[in-house]
């Protein structure tokens, strides 16, 4: 708000003073005013007005980049915010996941815990046992929010595993099935 009203009103208030100032100094008397036809009045008033609106406006600038220099700041510790909870996310995932390559193509969950990764951390799914091989036909239903699709998110890599093991087929580099 004073921002504002100082780039505002500031320059007027100056402008008015500096040239009522200018007017008694330069021009004592009325003689002087007549003897130019007041042109000299008017340009040098002109000056100060050019002047004074150029100093407000790098007043103005000078502010603006101290505004843009907070909210700038405000973004980068939201940015290390975010990379700190990554990192923290990234090191429970470390410490939590137990994927195994399976040497054959089955996929095997052995006392796995589903929980939802965001908190209140909610347990979908308890000490799940279960193998399915190629020619296993396979068909999960139940409820909404029972975790149906939370089972493929670890399955994928996408939540962490909190307990258990998960035997995969295949593994990329990280650990994480492909």
């Amino acid at each position: 708000i004073v921002h504002g009203a100082v780039i505002r009103e500031a320059p007027f208030l100056v402008q008015w003073l500096v040239r009522n100032e200018y007017g008694q100094r330069a021009y004592a008397d009325d003689k002087a005013v007549v003897a130019d036809q007041g042109v000299g009045l008017a340009s040098g008033q002109g000056y100060i007005f050019e002047v004074t609106n150029k100093a407000f406006d790098c007043i103005g600038s000078v502010l603006g980049i101290f505004e843009r220099l907070t909210n700038l700041s405000g973004i980068v510790a939201r940015i290390a915010e975010l990379d700190e909870h990554l990192q923290h996310i990234e090191a429970q995932r470390n410490t939590l996941t137990r994927h195994e390559a399976a040497a054959d193509r089955s996929i095997e969950f052995r006392g796995v815990d589903v929980m939802t990764p965001v908190h209140p951390r909610k347990a979908l799914i308890k000490a799940l046992e279960l193998t399915v091989t190629p020619e296993t036909p396979l068909l999960i239903t139940g409820p909404n929010g029972c975790g149906k699709t939370a089972l493929f998110r670890v399955l994928a890599g996408l939540w962490p595993l909190t307990k258990g093991t998960l035997r995969c087929p295949s593994t990329s580099p990280d650990g994480l099935p492909t």
